[in-house]
């Protein structure tokens, strides 16, 4: 079993709604990746929401069986456990990826945490005005960096389309 511990956070900028910038950061062993992107214009719930995935789609795509997540967003965390729904269509698109990616694990926990304790946050407002995705990989005293322009996920685009539709 491989297991890790996925930390997510979201921001928005200069004010909310506004230019939204995601960040993860996944702990397996003694190994840091961290990741941030900006996903372009929308609110900082989307932000939250796209950091999370972010985060577990990497922890999938490592091999990672059991995951421990911790965030500091009280919406996304009762909604994605079921306790509070969403009645915001997009917010509503975002919940059910998130829980089909959780699906794929074999065991998950999620958990708030403070925004002064979350070591995602820092990786979320980097990506501010950079219109790229960055990925990170800290190990003991090698630094990888791995860098590209970000492409707009399926996600962010569905996003896009029920927004516009509803203008």
């Amino acid at each position: 079993m491989k297991k890790a511990t996925l930390y997510f956070d979201g921001s928005a900028q200069p004010k909310n709604p506004g230019e939204c910038c995601s960040g993860a950061v996944l702990l397996i062993d003694d190994v840091e990746h961290i990741f941030s992107q900006n996903i372009g214009s929308g609110s900082n719930n989307t932000a939250e929401y796209n950091g999370l995935i972010l985060g577990l789609n990497h922890a999938l795509r490592l091999g990672v069986d059991e995951i421990e997540i911790f965030g500091d967003s009280q919406l996304v965390i009762k909604c994605v456990t079921g306790e509070w729904g969403s009645k915001q269509a997009h917010l509503t698109i975002c919940i059910q990826y998130v829980r089909q990616l959780l699906s794929q694990f074999d065991s998950w926990s999620i958990e708030w945490i403070s925004g002064d304790d979350n070591p995602a946050d820092s990786p979320s407002r980097k990506a501010i005005g950079s219109h790229q995705s960055v990925q990170k990989v800290v190990e003991t005293d090698m630094l990888k960096f791995e860098k590209g322009v970000a492409l707009k996920n399926p996600l962010v685009s569905s996003i896009d389309r029920i927004k516009k539709k509803k203008v």
